[in-house]
C-alpha cells in the first residue's frame, strides 16, 4: 500500500490591521474639540486609543506567531532531509520541535505520523494523521495515510471510509484507488475491488501496484470455487 510523504503547504498568517471604527473615533473627536465638547472629546480619544491599543498587540503576536511559523518550518526541512536520510529518531525529534512551535502545521502531523508508523507506533501515528485532518480536512495525503493504518490494523471499513474521501478529493491519486480496492477485497467487497482496480489502470496504466494487484484479483476470482 502506499503512503504519501508531503512537503509544506501552509496557509499565511493574517497580519492585524486598523479598525475602521478607530478612524471614526478620532474623527469624532475632532468634530467634538472644535465645538468644544471637551468630556465628548477625552472619551472619544480613549476609545481611539484602546482600540489602537487593541491593534498593537494583534501586531505583537502576529509577529510572534510568524517567528515561530518560520522556526518551525526550519525543524521540519530538517525533519525531512533526516528522514529521507534513514535517520527515523532524528526526525521525529524535529518533528516534535516544530509542532512545539506551531501545533496547526498538518504537514508536520502528517510526516511525524509517518515516522511513528516506522516505529511501530501506530496509535501515536493515527493520532497525529487525524491531528493533521483537524487542522486541514481536505488534507489527501493525510487521508490516505490514514487509510493506510487502518488497513494494517485491519479496520476495513474505517480504512475504506479514508479512501473514499481521498478519491473524492483527488480522483487521479491511483495510489489511493489502488489502497481502496486492497481493502475492499478484503472486507468482501469483490466486485469493487476489481472496479476500483480497472479504473486505477484507465486512469495511469503505467502504475505497476494496480495492475498486478488487478491480474492477482482477477487470478483468486477465477480460481474459486462456483457457489451454488
Amino acid at each position: 500500500m502506499s503512503k504519501r510523504f508531503t512537503k509544506r503547504n501552509g496557509s499565511p498568517v493574517q497580519a492585524p490591521s486598523a479598525s475602521p471604527q478607530s478612524f471614526h473615533a478620532f474623527r469624532t473627536a475632532l468634530y467634538a474639540s472644535c465645538f468644544g465638547d471637551k468630556r465628548r472629546t477625552r472619551l472619544t480619544l480613549l476609545f481611539a486609543l484602546l482600540i489602537l491599543l487593541g491593534i498593537a498587540a494583534g501586531t505583537y503576536q502576529y509577529r510572534i506567531l510568524k517567528l515561530n511559523h518560520r522556526r518551525a518550518y526550519v525543524h521540519y526541512q530538517q525533519a525531512n532531509d533526516l528522514f529521507h536520510q534513514g535517520k527515523a529518531d532524528a526526525a521525529a525529534a524535529e518533528y516534535q520541535s516544530a509542532l512545539l512551535l506551531d501545533p496547526l502545521f498538518a504537514e508536520a502531523h502528517n510526516n511525524y505520523g509517518i515516522v511513528l508508523f516506522q516505529k511501530g507506533e501506530i496509535d501515536e501515528a493515527i493520532d497525529e494523521y487525524q491531528k493533521a485532518l483537524q487542522i486541514h480536512s481536505n488534507y489527501t495525503e493525510a487521508h490516505n495515510n490514514l487509510g493506510v493504518l487502518l488497513s494494517k490494523e485491519k479496520r476495513w471499513d474505517e480504512a475504506i471510509k479514508q479512501y473514499r474521501q481521498t478519491l473524492d478529493l483527488d480522483p487521479d491519486y491511483v495510489g489511493a484507488r489502488n489502497n481502496l480496492a486492497v481493502a475492499l477485497f478484503n472486507n468482501g467487497q469483490t466486485d469493487e475491488a476489481v472496479a476500483q482496480l480497472e479504473e486505477a489502470v484507465r486512469r495511469n496504466p503505467t502504475n505497476v501496484d494496480a495492475q498486478k494487484n488487478l491480474a492477482r484479483v482477477k487470478a483468486i476470482l477465477q480460481s474459486a470455487p462456483a457457489s451454488k
